[in-house]
């Protein structure tokens, strides 16, 4: 999946910051992501681009999950190529650089839309949707899908999110604090307002395993990690060292 490039883990636990670069060539009305350490638990999260002007203009869309330190939006319409900064509250991180080129993305004129539910069909509010495409002209099957949009279940579960005609990937990332794994859903060839999808996150066991370095083995805190190559749905490690996920 894409994602911003690695950087050093900052293992102070207190100072907001983002981790690596945002992807290059962004567009206005086109998504974009990257990942962030600290976040603190209350405040409101605001992300600005510059305007090439002098002033900034904020993301719209934001979509903020705080326990995986996700951060998603839309890149809004006078963004140019500048410093950015992402914000909650009082609290600001470093500015990165964002890179947008000319021009506007591709509209996306159909909704995909449809509900979020557990393995006892009960509704699974908060969950984080991320809608990808796959390029079937792409010889490559495990090429990295495009992101298409981002959003947020509500709090009966449901979702809807814009997108193009194309064979879309449907993950979701259900509140940490739930403890189910992250889910899929497929959909070839889609066209059209698409209504009535069910993405059901089924419960398994859960997989914990336990980071260290050196010898004897020091316990290594707060280092992300993720499982299955899955760059969305990352955890930190405890100050034991040990972090844990439920799997299918």
């Amino acid at each position: 999946f894409p994602a911003a490039s690695a950087a050093p883990l900052q293992l102070d636990g207190t100072t907001l910051r983002i981790t690596g670069d945002l992807q290059a060539g962004l567009k206005a009305g086109g998504p974009f992501h990257f990942f962030a350490e600290n976040i603190p638990a209350t405040g409101t999260p605001q992300f600005t681009f510059s305007n090439g002007l002098g002033g900034t203009v904020a993301a719209t869309g934001l979509v903020v999950d705080r326990a995986r330190g996700l951060v998603a939006g839309t890149v809004p319409g006078g963004a140019a190529s500048g410093p950015a900064t992402f914000s909650v509250g009082a609290v600001s991180a470093a500015p990165v650089l964002a890179n947008v080129a000319p021009g506007v993305a591709p509209t996306l004129p159909y909704t995909f839309s449809g509900t979020v539910l557990d393995s006892n069909s009960n509704v699974v509010p908060g969950t984080v949707l991320i809608l990808m495409e796959q390029d079937p002209s792409n010889p490559d099957c495990n090429a990295n899908p495009s992101l298409v949009s981002f959003g947020v279940s509500d709090a009966s579960g449901n979702f809807s999110l814009p997108y193009t005609d194309g064979n879309l990937i449907l993950m979701g990332l259900p509140p940490v604090a739930a403890n189910i794994p992250a889910g899929y859903i497929m959909q070839g060839d889609a066209s059209g307002d698409i209504s009535g999808m069910t993405l059901q996150l089924l419960t398994g066991p859960t997989y914990t395993m336990r980071i260290v370095q050196g010898s004897p083995a020091t316990p290594v805190p707060n280092a992300r990690v993720s499982l299955d190559g899955n760059v969305f749905d990352t955890r930190l490690s405890a100050a034991d060292g040990t972090v844990s996920f439920p799997i299918w």
